[in-house]
C-alpha cells in the first residue's frame, strides 16, 4: 500500500489563492502518490475551504482544515510580513491525526516542480526535523544573540520535514513558545526553531527549499537554464518566493511563470498583477535597449 504523503500549511483568508497555487503545483507533479493536506486555518470562510477543497477532490487527494487556538499567541510579535498566523506551524505536530509520523510543512509563498517523494523520505539520521539552511547564517553575531553556537547554522523554516513523534516527546512546541516570551525576535517563529533545534536538525539540500535571493543570483547562464528548464539530477523543487512575491507587480523574478502556469489550474486563472506606469515605462525602456543591442533583456522574465 502507497504510503501517504502528509503537507502542512498555516493561512490566513487572504493567503487561500496563493495556498491553492501550492496544492495544484504539488498535485501536478506527484500524481503518482496519495497526498493529505493539512491547513491550519486563521478565519477561513467557507468559500475559501470549499475552493481548496475542490482542488484537492480534483487530483482525488485529501484535505483536513484545522482551527488554532489564537489566543494562546496574544503577546507574541507580530508586523504586516509576519502575521499571527505565521505561529500557527509550531502547533502543527500537537494538532495533526495522531498517527502521522512525519509531516512536511510549508509555506504558502512557494511551488513545487518535481516530485517529493525522495524528500519526505529522506532518513532522518535521529534528528527532529529537516530543514534547508538560510541566507542568514552567514551572520553569526544574530545566532550568538539566540544563544547558540553559529557552527550549528541557522535554517529557513519555510519547508520543515518534522519527526511528530520526536518533536512531541521533547515538547519543541512548548520550548518555542517559552522562547518567543522570553526573548527579544526579530523573526519570530524561524528564531524560536533555531534556537531551540540547533544541534537536531538534519541540513537538506538547497533544492528543497530554493530561496528568492538564489533566484537570480547565477554566475553561469548555463546553469540558470538547467535549473529553470528542470534539468539535471538536483534542480530546485521547492521553489520559495521568500523576498518580493510573484503575486506582486514588483516581482522580476523568473521562477514567478512557474506560479502562474499552476495559477491557470485554479479559479484566480485570470488574475494578474496591475502594473503602475513607472513599471511600464521601464519595462518598455529595456524593451528598447534590448531590441537596440544596448543591454540584453533578460528572456525568461515577463512583464
Amino acid at each position: 500500500m502507497t504510503e501517504t504523503i502528509h503537507v502542512a500549511c498555516n493561512i490566513d483568508s487572504k493567503y487561500t489563492r496563493f495556498c491553492g497555487v501550492l496544492m495544484v503545483s504539488l498535485f501536478e507533479n506527484n500524481k503518482v502518490e496519495i497526498i493529505k493536506m493539512h491547513i491550519l486555518a486563521d478565519s477561513l470562510t467557507d468559500e475559501d475551504k470549499n475552493n481548496l477543497a475542490e482542488i484537492a477532490h480534483r487530483y482525488s487527494n485529501q484535505i483536513q482544515f484545522y482551527e488554532v487556538d489564537k489566543t494562546l499567541f496574544e503577546e507574541f510579535p507580530t508586523s504586516n510580513q509576519w502575521p499571527k498566523v505565521i505561529y500557527y506551524r509550531l502547533m502543527l505536530p500537537e494538532i495533526i491525526d495522531k498517527e502521522v509520523k512525519r509531516v512536511l510543512y510549508v509555506d504558502c509563498d512557494i511551488i513545487f516542480r518535481g516530485p517529493i517523494k525522495e524528500l519526505f523520505d529522506i532518513n532522518l539520521d535521529g534528528k527532529i526535523i529537516g530543514a534547508v539552511e538560510d541566507v542568514l547564517s552567514i551572520y553569526s553575531y544574530m545566532i550568538e544573540n539566540l544563544g547558540y553556537s553559529p557552527t550549528n547554522y541557522y535554517f529557513n523554516s519555510g519547508v520543515i520535514l518534522i519527526d511528530v513523534k520526536s518533536w512531541i516527546n521533547n515538547n519543541i512546541t512548548k520550548q518555542c513558545l517559552d522562547f518567543i516570551r522570553n526573548n527579544n525576535v526579530k523573526h519570530p517563529d524561524q528564531d524560536a526553531l533555531n534556537a531551540i533545534l540547533n544541534q537536531q536538525w538534519l541540513r537538506l539540500h538547497h533544492r528543497w527549499n530554493f530561496i528568492s535571493n538564489y533566484h537570480t543570483f547565477y554566475i553561469d547562464p548555463e546553469c540558470f537554464k538547467a535549473d529553470f528548464n528542470v534539468k539535471g539530477t538536483h534542480y530546485p523543487v521547492i521553489i520559495h518566493f521568500s523576498g518580493i512575491k510573484p503575486w506582486n507587480s514588483a516581482c522580476q523574478d523568473p521562477y514567478k511563470l512557474y506560479f502562474f502556469e499552476y495559477q491557470k489550474y485554479t479559479k484566480w486563472g485570470c488574475v494578474i498583477p496591475k502594473h503602475s506606469i513607472k513599471e511600464y515605462i521601464f519595462f518598455t525602456i529595456s524593451v528598447l535597449l534590448d531590441k537596440f543591442k544596448i543591454r540584453k533583456r533578460n528572456e525568461y522574465y515577463r512583464f
